[in-house]
């Protein structure tokens, strides 16, 4: 990776915080264990939890508020060496492992390039023999890049993030029977005063006190509830979901 590239950087807070919902991140410069900086991040923080708080100390936390992540918030300005351009092949890191896949990379560019060039280490990686030289070797890749490879079939997956509250499904996912029910969630605080009198009204050795109260409610409002037959799929679901007016918020 060299300098001008982004990644996503995640934020927790220090101290006292109750929470980064709404937050921004100054410009910060991250620094490597050997005290160099080698990017530079800021910008706006996307938090999956909230917190309430009373005046008294009452408070209602759902997820992680206090840790958030800013996609693409920091940009690169050194460059990290890694050694591959100098290694006498190149390993191809496939962002979706999959085996069929994996095995189509290794035959089309041994078809292009003739002998065992590239061959298939699992469902993830593809070790490919490249030149030394730097010309010949960005020439290489760059022939490589413009092979068509059919991708393999995708295995069916569902994944659920606890602390934002998100499901991701991905297609050809069948359920079997099941109920479903939604609702919302609507936090309520209520501050109070009430006065406090030691020994009776009229009695002059206390003193008299103000105290604060606070009390906090988390109401689950009665949500619709449906049932999904055997062998729903993901269509079904996404349409089923919008007509309860579900919605992504956790």
């Amino acid at each position: 990776m060299g300098p001008g590239q982004n990644v996503t950087v995640t934020v927790s807070s220090l101290g006292d915080a109750k929470s980064l919902r709404g937050g921004t991140l100054l410009l910060t410069p991250l620094r490597g264990i050997d005290g160099e900086v080698y990017a530079v991040a800021q910008g706006s923080l996307v938090v999956g939890g909230f917190n309430a708080t009373g005046e008294n100390g009452t408070s209602v936390t759902r997820n992680t508020p206090t840790v958030g992540r800013i996609p693409n918030g920091a940009t690169l300005e050194r460059a990290i060496s890694t050694g591959v351009d100098r290694d006498p092949t190149i390993r191809l890191q496939l962002r979706h492992p999959n085996y069929e896949t994996a095995l189509n990379i290794s035959k089309a560019i041994n078809l292009t390039f003739g002998g065992q060039v590239a061959k298939a280490l699992n469902k993830g990686q593809v070790e490919i023999s490249a030149p030394i030289d730097s010309e010949d070797r960005v020439m290489f890749v760059a022939m490589i890049q413009e092979l068509e490879i059919e991708e393999g079939r995708k295995m069916p997956k569902v994944v659920f993030n606890s602390r934002t509250g998100t499901v991701v499904i991905s297609q050809r996912v069948t359920v079997t029977e099941a109920a479903v029910s939604q609702g919302g969630i609507t936090v309520t605080v209520l501050e109070s005063e009430s006065v406090s009198q030691p020994g009776g009204a009229f009695n002059t050795a206390g003193e008299t006190a103000v105290v604060q109260n606070t009390q906090i409610s988390v109401d689950e409002d009665d949500g619709t509830t449906m049932v999904w037959p055997p062998g729903t799929n993901l269509q079904e679901i996404v349409d089923a979901i919008n007509n309860i007016g579900a919605t992504p918020e956790p």
